[in-house]
């Protein structure tokens, strides 16, 4: 039962008129069929009952923007103010409601829910989680169909919401498996653990190792150049005491011829000392490259005496002939040497690019394919081999810079032979025994200066001996069994700076393998503290579901993404169907099933004198497909048949919600129209869907009729 109580004061201009129900009963059955003719209150009566069950509050895809103007005029506007009391009585579904307010200048609306005896206020968002309002004008009915799918639209949105609330279940399940105790995790971090502590004892063997060459080779190199810098030492002292023995004129008077000697003597006397030091560096590379066929020229060069050819070009001659011998002979050397080892060389430049780019993966646990080696193995004999191939580089750097020097040394003498006969012709007058002593205390000198090199030298390398344990007392014999070994007889043709720049890669490579052992030992802590983490845990109840619960997170994923496609191609359908123009398969499946939808919805439709079960509607070309196989457009069906079939279709789209169904001006539809839709009322009522219901229609006189 529907009882109604309102009363509505307007300000016409003139006067106040108050209006309350006088033409309509204010009790009216629970499904009412009010007929009656304009200005008797239908349409009041709608619009109150619309505004007693939170009709404002709906959208207005909902509800007709002209229906939601006409309820907001009665509590809105400034020349009509409106207080009712509304109960709506269900016995079938054991509930009643009360909607009062109270006062004409209050917008306060209180609906209260009286259910098994509790009487409580009730809000929109409660009401709305179970009950529907359907307020309409049937008015161009099949026109406004696709707006019908507004509420299909809302399910969807609802089950993609829903979808993504479990997608979000499924995340946090998955990520609090993940967080507690996994036992393929923890087998997992103890394989990467026996992993990288194999990596770490391949990298300390391979230290150790390196270590060892490195030692090996810091004996050699120290003790060759100490043995070295000593004999050269010994060898100058000893000229020096020579000297010392040959010179006859008292200190004091030497000192004299020396200074005037010095005056005109500096410019030559500073070639003569380049000249020294540069045929010194040669002694260093050039025996180490030579055939012993030129061992013979060798000792001729190296005996000769610079000043004696310097000062009598004429007499001595040797050291410039063997110069000369010895430059075309390494030239010629140069270019076979460059043939010989092109493809060694060429080898060398891709095993440097090699290193490099591998060098960045050194700790990966990844296996070279083919080799079965590990990385940092893999680098270590590429770096072998190289080490092999820069002896070739070493010695051909050693030939073509013995080389340059020779051409240099040769054009020394040439200027120094030159300004040695300047001088002569304008030297003064010394006696025989003068310019002897000049001689000799300018060697003197010399020596002097070159010994206190060796000895600074020795004295450097010494120290580089006893912090490496090396016993200075049995030098040679070390030397002697250390250059015999095979793997220092690569070394043999190396200079001096050549070996330290050597000795410094080392060092580096070496700093670079411990650093590589700290890193991995490193790893290791951090994967076992990993490991007591993960052991730490309880394990999940579902981690025996893992995996079928990461699958299901993808099916999930996927039914997602597909209802957000599904809203797109319906929010097209509904506001700009000129979009869907050209469809995919799936585009086209799709709109196929709403259409299959719809027909649901509506079920049977009149059209002329029969009524059709539909089996399709197309909302884009706008026709009915019947389960007989007609076709029939919208615009070939009646008003009132298009109106009976657009209220039905509301009625069955209430997403399983109780509905308050209101619905004005049907006027179009006859009683043959009219009875599907009442007959749908009364099914709904007794199935339980239905809270009230009230169609109004336009007649003579008022009439109420119970549909029930």
């Amino acid at each position: 039962m529907i009882n109604i109580d309102y009363l509505i004061k307007r300000d016409e201009g003139d006067t106040f008129t108050e209006f309350s129900p006088e033409k309509i009963p204010s009790e009216l059955p629970l499904l009412s069929y009010v007929q009656g003719p304009n200005s008797s209150g239908k349409s009041t009566l709608l619009n109150l009952l619309a505004l007693a069950f939170f009709g404002l509050n709906l959208s207005n895809e909902d509800l007709n923007p002209d229906l939601k103007e006409r309820i907001e005029a009665l509590i809105n506007s400034n020349h009509q103010n409106v207080k009712f009391k509304i109960e709506v009585e269900n016995d079938l579904l054991g509930v009643k409601f009360v909607s009062e307010k109270k006062k004409l200048d209050s917008e306060s609306i209180v609906v209260r829910q009286i259910k098994d005896g509790i009487n409580i206020p009730i809000n929109a968002d409660a009401f709305k989680r179970e009950y529907k309002l359907i307020y309409d004008i049937p008015n161009d009915p099949l026109g406004r169909l696709p707006l019908l799918l507004y509420t299909l639209r809302d399910q969807q949105k609802d089950i993609g919401a829903d979808i993504a609330n479990y997608r979000e279940l499924l995340r946090k399940l998955i990520d609090d498996i993940k967080n507690a105790k996994d036992p393929e995790l923890i087998e997992k971090i103890i394989q990467k653990i026996n992993e990288t502590e194999l990596l770490l004892k391949e990298n300390k063997e391979s230290e150790l190792n390196f270590e060892l060459k490195l030692r090996k080779f810091k004996k050699y190199f120290f003790t060759k150049f100490y043995i070295y810098y000593l004999k050269e030492e010994e060898e100058t002292n000893s000229q020096i005491n020579k000297i010392k023995k040959q010179i006859k004129s008292d200190k004091k008077n030497q000192d004299n011829i020396l200074k005037r000697y010095l005056i005109q003597n500096q410019e030559l006397e500073k070639k003569i000392n380049e000249v020294i030091d540069l045929i010194e560096n040669i002694k260093t590379i050039l025996p180490n490259i030579i055939d012993k066929s030129q061992k013979t020229n060798y000792e001729i060069w190296k005996m000769s005496e610079v000043r004696n050819e310097i000062y009598n070009p004429k007499i001595y001659y040797d050291l410039r002939n063997e110069t000369k011998y010895f430059a075309d002979y390494l030239d010629q050397k140069i270019m076979d040497d460059r043939i010989k080892y092109d493809n060694d060389l060429e080898l060398e430049k891709f095993l440097k690019t090699l290193i490099v780019i591998l060098s960045d993966y050194i700790d990966s646990p990844i296996t070279i394919p083919g080799v079965n080696l590990s990385i940092n193995d893999f680098i270590t004999s590429l770096t072998n081999n190289l080490e092999e191939l820069q002896g070739i580089t070493s010695h051909l750097n050693n030939v073509e810079q013995c080389a340059r020097s020779l051409i240099q040394l040769g054009l020394l003498m040439d200027e120094c032979i030159a300004l040695a006969s300047e001088k002569k012709e304008n030297e003064y007058v010394f006696s025989e025994e003068d310019i002897e002593n000049i001689s000799h205390q300018r060697e003197l000198e010399e020596l002097q200066k070159r010994v206190d090199g060796y000895f600074e030298k020795r004295k450097s390398f010494g120290n580089r001996l006893i912090k490496n344990d090396i016993d200075l007392d049995n030098i040679e014999d070390i030397f002697l069994k250390i250059s015999s070994d095979k793997d220092m007889e690569f070394y043999e043709a190396f200079n001096e700076n050549q070996l330290e720049d050597k000795l410094c890669d080392a060092e580096e490579k070496f700093k670079e393998k411990q650093t590589a052992s700290k890193r991995l030992e490193k790893r290791i802590d951090d994967q076992k503290d990993e490991l007591l983490r993960l052991e730490s845990k309880e394990p999940h109840k579902y981690q025996d579901r893992f995996e079928i619960l990461q699958t299901l997170m993808k099916h999930v994923q996927h039914l997602e993404k597909l209802f957000d496609r599904f809203d797109k191609i319906l929010d097209n359908l509904i506001s700009t169907p000129e979009k869907l123009k050209t469809l995919g398969e799936d585009e086209k499946e799709y709109l196929d099933q709403i259409g299959k939808y719809l027909a649901k919805k509506i079920g049977n439709i009149r059209h002329i004198n029969n009524v059709y079960s539909v089996k399709s509607i197309d909302v884009l070309l706008k026709k009915l497909i019947t389960n007989e196989g007609k076709v029939i457009l919208f615009s070939d069906l009646g008003t009132g048949q298009g109106q009976a079939a657009y209220l039905e279709t509301l009625l069955n789209m209430s997403e399983d919600k109780k509905i308050i169904a209101l619905f004005d001006e049907v006027a179009m539809m006859d009683e043959i129209s009219l009875q599907p839709i009442m007959e749908k009322l009364k099914k709904l009522y007794y199935e339980k869907k239905l809270l009230m219901a009230m169609i109004v229609q336009k007649s003579e006189n008022v009439i109420i009729k119970d549909i029930l």
